[in-house]
């Protein structure tokens, strides 16, 4: 993975454009707080909202009073302008001149009038104070709107909320106009029919009067369906496929049976009050047989890992173990007990656990076939970084329709966990935010692409904040080394398990650990059975160019040999096309050397070229003080096309790092590693149709 180097960004030919002024705001350390309110107690609680994370990128604060502040104040850097147009008298000078207008009358766009008491509206735009500088509003129709803005993370360029729930969403062109074509009026989207839905609901109950006899009377229910879990997400701030907020079922229209199961769930609180047995039994109203039947699968191997979850604690697994299990077992207890003993607490009925595992039968693993055809792939990436641009977004359905346009057949899929220090050994979490590489994101990434007929490779990976993998090592000897596999494990079989229930082809189990392969392969190759228990796809590891994949002990258990490829291809800041091709066959030579070695294929699981001067010197680098040269980019593609074309009886495929899910990032003036919309993206199309056969 590119080590990402945040220096001075270099000067574009118009600084004041929205893609300049917001990637100098994604680096600003420093932001002026203009705070206007009515009451000083409404006034500490928006000072105290301000700090919250979702408002601005990290930095320092300062913050002044509206009364008190200055035009030159306002004229130093970026400003965020927090308050009403009548409590702010900044907002009220400049808020009518926005495209997207606000004054004392309420909020305005494209004609439509925004003007109840608790609309609020942030907006980042162009500064009228700076030339180089940009001014958000955290603004509304009144204090408590305001407020209410400030819990909210920001999302595009202009949001308008109503008590927590968004109605607009838009982004300006890059010349600060509006563009039509962008912006989403969620609230007056056609809602999907619930016939469907109710008909399924009426099912759900009678199943669940059916087999555990009547229930008692529960409240009344509502239910609202969305068309999309991106238009769900966007209006409600919950990407599940399914949420109560309190007898309101907000549910995803067409998506299986999990709005169902939230409703048996909720039914059987006053008859089941076991927390486990209540989502096994939820299951168990709405899954098919066969569905139930590869729970017992599931479950079965699970048991035979090396490190495997008790039931009673499957509450703190992942989601996956605790859908498989308590189903699976809630199974075993209705047949062996009948519908009473569901009422008991788990405690009571533990004892049936060992049984309920021997009843189920071991299924063996078979080989996963070979892949037929070189993946021509690169690295979908969350970007993005929230609902309506990443993983879960129609942007990112597109992108993946431009991906398959250049004749991209593969693509990586990589959700991150986060470590704060590579030194101490944390929980690994799968990410819930929504905005985030959420399941429901992942998985939506995941049957988008193979939907269009491409192959996956679900890469996770671990981000550290100023550091990468390579730099993980546990202090605290034996003991934490221990706990770091443990806690690596849990979080990665989460994955297998998301691989194998959507036919994932690839999975990496790491990716650039390189400290943590260095000596411990018989902790890996641990890992590596556990995985091949659960998971029956292609597995490969994602090793660091240089040392680390030629001393990774483990290429015998895995079906390929994955190398992120960032190796130089020269040292002259001028050479020839033909040392640049000659530079990168000579780096494949080490590598040639493991595949004949172990006999095993090689996937280039990374491989990349920033759009900066001379990109072949340090190709893993994304130093952006560098000056930008989108043609030194594409001259190092070629250099890779051109040394790979006769090389693909061996090397099985490769993943450009990398191609965003919004397809606004990019561009010419982009130092970055996507190729999209520069030269780079020409010679990918060209290498992907005509040289890689």
């Amino acid at each position: 993975m590119p080590i990402v180097l945040l220096v001075a960004l270099v000067s574009f030919e118009d600084p004041s454009s929205r893609s300049a002024l917001l990637q100098g705001f994604r680096r600003s350390e420093n932001f002026l707080v203009v705070l206007g309110a009515e009451s000083s107690e409404m006034r500490e609680k928006m000072n105290a909202a301000a700090q919250n994370p979702g408002v601005r990128r990290p930095g320092a604060l300062t913050f002044l009073e509206a009364s008190d502040s200055k035009e030159a104040d306002l004229a130093c850097g970026d400003v965020l302008l927090i308050g009403t147009a009548r409590s702010n008298p900044w907002i009220g000078r400049i808020g009518s001149g926005l495209p997207v207008a606000v004054d004392e009358t309420g909020i305005r766009v494209r004609g439509k009038v925004y003007d109840g008491p608790r609309d609020s509206l942030q907006l980042v735009y162009r500064s009228p104070f700076r030339p180089a500088g940009l001014v958000l509003l955290f603004t509304g129709n009144s204090d408590e709107a305001v407020l209410e803005a400030l819990a909210h993370r920001r999302r595009g360029d202009f949001q308008i909320r109503r008590e927590g729930t968004t109605l607009v969403l838009g982004r300006f062109r890059d010349d600060w106009s509006l563009d039509p074509e962008e912006i989403r009026e969620l609230e007056s989207a056609e809602e999907p029919s619930a016939d469907d839905f109710t008909r399924k609901a009426d099912a759900t109950r009678r199943r669940v009067a059916e087999i555990l006899g009547p229930l008692a009377p529960s409240p009344n229910l509502a239910v609202r369906l969305y068309p999309s879990l991106e238009h769900k997400g966007l209006v409600t701030d919950d990407t599940r496929l399914a949420h109560f907020e309190g007898s309101l079922l907000h549910a995803v229209a067409g998506t299986g049976t999990e709005p169902q199961r939230f409703l048996a769930e909720r039914l059987l609180e006053v008859w089941i009050s076991d927390g486990i047995l209540r989502r096994g039994v939820s299951t168990l109203m709405v899954a098919t047989d066969g569905k139930l039947d590869s729970f017992d699968r599931t479950s079965s191997r699970l048991s035979r890992i090396s490190d495997p979850p008790p039931l009673a604690s499957i509450g703190e697994e992942s989601p996956f173990v605790l859908e498989a299990m308590s189903a699976s077992f809630a199974r075993f207890v209705l047949r062996e007990r009948g519908p009473e003993a569901l009422r008991a607490a788990l405690a009571d009925v533990q004892n049936l656990e060992s049984r309920w595992l021997e009843s189920l039968a071991a299924d063996e693993p078979s080989p996963p076939p070979a892949l037929a055809r070189f993946q021509r792939g690169v690295t979908l990436a969350h970007e993005g970084l929230e609902i309506h641009d990443g993983y879960l977004s129609a942007r990112s359905d597109r992108s993946l329709d431009k991906l398959q346009s250049l004749g991209v057949d593969s693509v990586a899929i990589v959700p991150y966990a986060f470590m704060a220090e590579p030194s101490r050994v944390t929980s690994l979490s799968v990410p819930e935010r929504p905005g985030s590489e959420t399941d429901e994101a992942v998985t939506h990434a995941i049957e988008a692409a193979k939907s269009r007929g491409m192959t996956v490779l679900l890469k996770p990976q671990i981000w550290l904040r100023r550091s990468w993998p390579g730099e993980i090592e546990p202090r605290g000897g034996e003991e934490e080394e221990e706990r770091f596999f443990r806690e690596y494990g849990r979080w990665i079989r989460h994955y297998a398990l998301m691989a194998e229930n959507h036919g994932v082809e690839i999975l990496a189990i790491g990716t650039e650990l390189s400290k943590m392969t260095r000596g411990r392969t018989a902790r890996w190759e641990t890992l590596i059975r556990d995985i091949r228990t659960l998971y029956r796809g292609r597995l490969v590891y994602a090793a660091n160019w240089g040392d680390e994949v030629e001393r990774v002990g483990f290429w015998p258990l895995l079906d390929f040999i994955g190398v992120d490829f960032y190796y130089p291809l020269s040292s002259e800041d001028s050479p020839s096309d033909e040392a640049l091709r000659a530079g990168f066959e000579r780096s494949l030579e080490p590598i040639r050397a493991l595949s004949r070695r172990f006999s095993k294929p090689v996937l280039l699981t990374e491989i990349g070229y920033a759009s900066t001067r001379s990109p072949w010197k340090s190709p893993h680098s994304s130093d952006r003080s560098r000056d930008i040269s989108p043609k030194h980019q594409a001259r190092a593609y070629e250099a890779a096309f051109a040394g790979l074309a006769d090389e693909t009886s061996w090397i099985r495929g490769m993943y450009w790092w990398k191609w965003p899910t919004d397809l606004a990032l990019g561009g010419a003036r982009d130092s970055g590693f996507t190729p999209n919309g520069k030269p780079a993206e020409e010679v990918l199309r060209h290498g992907y149709r005509v040289r890689i056969e």
